[in-house]
């Protein structure tokens, strides 16, 4: 990880996939912080800008789709949003798509579709993913 490169938002409610996208975001260059619930990444979004956020869907509370919305209402310019769930349904996808979400990965989630998921929408920043 560098201290100065790109910071992502994980938002996952399970430890073991904080954990892994962690280490992922990590071995890319990144900086991971994270938010373990939708009503803890809104106060986080609301408070720093991320070069990306990592979006759970299913959460207790607040969940991610509900999150999307708030971004997409309350933030000039909203980060690129990467929806990482473990609900591959049409209309899981379809909501999320009209939310305007910037990727969409089904968990389990390999490191190289990560890796390139987060090259192609959060460039330039992540050039350094490599």
């Amino acid at each position: 990880m560098k201290p100065d490169g790109p910071v992502a938002l994980i938002v996952d409610d399970n430890d073991l996939n904080v954990a892994l996208f962690e280490a992922m975001l990590n071995a890319f260059g990144w900086q991971a912080h994270v938010a373990k619930s939708g009503m803890t990444a809104l106060s986080r979004l609301a408070g720093k800008d991320y070069s990306a956020v990592l979006l759970d869907y299913h959460m207790p509370g607040v969940k991610g789709d509900m999150v999307l919305e708030w971004m997409n209402e309350n933030l000039g310019v909203r980060p690129p949003v990467i929806v990482v769930t473990a609900d591959d349904s049409d209309a899981t996808r379809e909501r999320f798509e009209a939310l305007d979400c910037n990727a969409f990965l089904v968990k389990p989630v390999r490191v190289i579709d990560m890796r390139e998921t987060l090259n192609r929408v959060a460039a330039p920043v992540s050039a350094i993913c490599k």
